[in-house]
């Protein structure tokens, strides 16, 4: 896995020219829509309640948003070290094994080296300060070994460039073969566009979402605002005003553990998905098992 070659893009090959942006689709017949619609009914009931796009690999969040599907925007957020980094690993690595897609996994302040070191002990269920150290029973080593090689198969592409924008994020993805899920992790550290202002990042995001037609996830730290409040949960109102993302964003997912704030809490191990936004259905409380 190496660092994804920067190269600079400007705005009209993202949006197009003027007379792209002036040009409008035509209205579609409510026929033909319907018959789109019904498929996706039809092939839902088919699946007997199993999610008909790619999986997350987290039953709880698959069943509230329907799984991961083209063009949605979903934004996570969660206070510094609540380990929101580790739960977008965890879909990545399920999509890229169970779904064979391409990943492309844009990290704004988690260096390459890292998240690798993070997707080795995930799949291998050792210990990350273990790993670090290397310090491994022979058992362990063995096991490494066969890890380094399973994640060495899957295709997933990472660039851990902190300048990155959005445009060069979708001429990136565009020479990409097989990229089924774009990730963007931390949202809140990218620059704004370099234009006159009429466009945000989360604008610019929702765009590339459609055009690629693939789902993307974007990462953010909340502010300690969130912490002025009787429950540490996350809430909606604590997304705003990140790059005008929450705008844009389908799925908007507040991570909270317990034991963050409790060390003496008894599940250590236990994550709440807050789903506080849902445009395709409720709004739940989903359970992750955080390792």
């Amino acid at each position: 896995m190496g660092k994804i070659i920067n190269k600079k893009h400007n705005m009209s090959e993202f949006i197009g020219d003027e007379s792209e942006l002036n040009t409008l689709s035509e209205p579609e017949s409510i026929k033909d829509i319907l018959s789109r619609v019904y498929k996706e009914i039809a092939l839902n009931a088919k699946t007997e309640g199993n999610v008909p796009c790619m999986s997350t690999g987290i039953h709880d969040v698959d069943r509230t948003i329907g799984g991961l599907r083209d063009t949605d925007l979903i934004l996570v957020g969660a206070r510094p070290g609540m380990g929101k980094t580790k739960f977008v690993l965890d879909i990545a690595l399920n999509v890229a094994k169970t779904e064979k897609k391409g990943i492309a996994y844009f990290s704004l302040d988690t260096s390459c080296e890292q998240l690798v070191l993070m997707a080795l002990a995930a799949v291998s269920f050792i210990d990350k300060r273990k790993l670090r150290a290397g310090r491994l029973t022979d058992e362990e080593w063995q096991i490494l070994a066969v890890t380094a090689a399973l994640l060495g198969e899957m295709d997933i592409k990472i660039s851990d460039d902190a300048s990155i924008t959005v445009s060069e994020i979708t001429g990136q993805c565009k020479q990409m073969s097989n990229v089924g899920l774009i990730i963007i992790d931390n949202i809140h550290l990218m620059q704004p566009p370099e234009d006159d202002g009429v466009f945000e990042n989360g604008f610019l995001i929702k765009k590339m979402a459609q055009e690629l037609n693939v789902p993307v996830i974007c990462l953010t730290t909340l502010a300690r605002v969130c912490l002025n409040k009787g429950d540490y949960r996350p809430e909606l109102t604590d997304f705003r005003d990140i790059n005008a993302i929450d705008k844009y964003a389908d799925i908007v997912i507040g991570l909270y553990r317990n034991s963050y704030y409790e060390t003496d809490a008894e599940d250590n191990n236990h994550m709440e998905c807050i789903i506080l936004r849902n445009r395709r259905g409720e709004k739940d409380i989903c359970c992750y098992e955080y390792e």
